[in-house]
């Protein structure tokens, strides 16, 4: 299931994973797309009882608009006893989570392979500390 609207930069594309709902951002997530981003991640949530994967790779700016989605996502997950896991940031995106401490919040892994072996096995497939996000 992809969003797309190129005029507002956010598309959003929700997929499923063996019994993982994956959530594929790109662009900027802002005051103009949190919400659409908010409507996407409750429609993936419905398709898993296990873990919500959110693929920020092409991420390129979120706002507190957008982290009060994440701070939700956050909620939401813990109350339904499941796993909130970003893959992915980089940057100036990976730098905001860092100093909000929404990324000591969630799980976060580099890439969804990673996040997927994760899961299933409790170990990353790659070495990753939280200093190669910058």
């Amino acid at each position: 299931m992809t969003d797309t609207e190129p005029s507002d930069g956010m598309s959003v594309q929700v997929d499923r994973l063996s019994v993982y709902a994956v959530v594929t951002v790109e662009g900027s997530i802002d005051f103009g797309t949190h919400e659409r981003l908010g409507e996407r991640l409750t429609e993936a949530l419905a398709l898993t009882e296990v873990a919500l994967i959110m693929d920020m790779a092409a991420v390129s700016f979120c706002d507190s608009a957008g982290l009060r989605v994440f701070v939700r996502a956050i909620r939401e997950t813990r109350m339904r006893g499941m796993s909130l896991v970003v893959t992915g940031l980089h940057g100036r995106v990976a730098n905001v989570f860092a100093m909000t401490g929404l990324q000591q919040e969630m799980f976060v892994q580099p890439d969804v392979d990673s996040a997927v072996s994760w899961l299933e096995t409790g170990q990353s497939r790659l070495a990753f500390k939280p200093e190669d996000t910058g």
